[in-house]
């Protein structure tokens, strides 16, 4: 594991009195860099309370195709912040997904050769906690209702794609018995829209999707 460049500069507030241990302590990175496997990831006023097991920041991860940035704060029950992601390159980033080590091998499998090319843009924002957003999965999954006066985590989200030629395995377009392994699928001027909770949300799709 080659790692370029690795610095940071910050500090650390331990627990006002030995008898507060269970504050945690909070950690403040004024800016966090770290340049390793063609990706640089980096953090600015990141701001972690170990004891509350919370957090809020900017942060920014570049890799071969996509630039992420993401800024806001969470908390168990609260939170709110935004997430933008510029797909440049889909296929530059597929062919650098199974070069990671440890996990590549796992995402090649997974991808079962599919391909992506084009560009895609989402932009998303959220409100509420990283509990409350695990107990709507959860609620989710196994059908149940959430309590009543339960806090609430909402995401809004937006996925624009003016050009993307994606080449998925025949299960996963959804592809009849019997079709090649491989399903090509242009899609053209695709927006889509997710609105609500994790537990409840409303999809909406605009676009053009053609097999060959």
């Amino acid at each position: 594991l080659r790692i370029n460049t690795l610095t940071a500069q910050g500090s650390w507030q331990p627990p006002a009195t030995a008898q507060d241990t269970d504050t945690g302590g909070t950690l403040q990175l004024d800016r966090l860099l770290l340049d390793a496997l063609q990706a640089r990831a980096e953090a600015t006023n990141l701001r972690i309370a170990l004891g509350a097991q919370s957090a809020q920041g900017q942060l920014s991860l570049t890799v071969p195709g996509a630039t992420t940035r993401a800024s806001g704060q969470m908390g168990p029950q609260t939170g709110a912040g935004e997430l933008q992601v510029q797909w440049a390159d889909a296929d530059r980033t597929l062919q650098w997904l199974p070069t990671l080590p440890f996990v590549g091998a796992n995402l090649q499998q997974a991808l079962q050769g599919a391909t992506a090319k084009g560009a895609a843009q989402i932009t998303a924002r959220w409100k509420g906690g990283w509990q409350t957003a695990a107990q709507q999965l959860q609620a989710a999954s196994t059908g149940k209702a959430l309590p009543t006066g339960k806090e609430s985590f909402e995401l809004q989200a937006t996925l624009n794609a003016p050009q993307l030629d994606l080449t998925l395995p025949a299960a996963a377009a959804g592809a009849e018995p019997g079709a090649a392994a491989l399903q090509p699928i242009q899609l053209r001027a695709l927006t889509a829209t997710l609105s609500g909770s994790l537990a409840q949300a409303s999809l909406v799709l605009n676009g053009e999707a053609r097999t060959t």
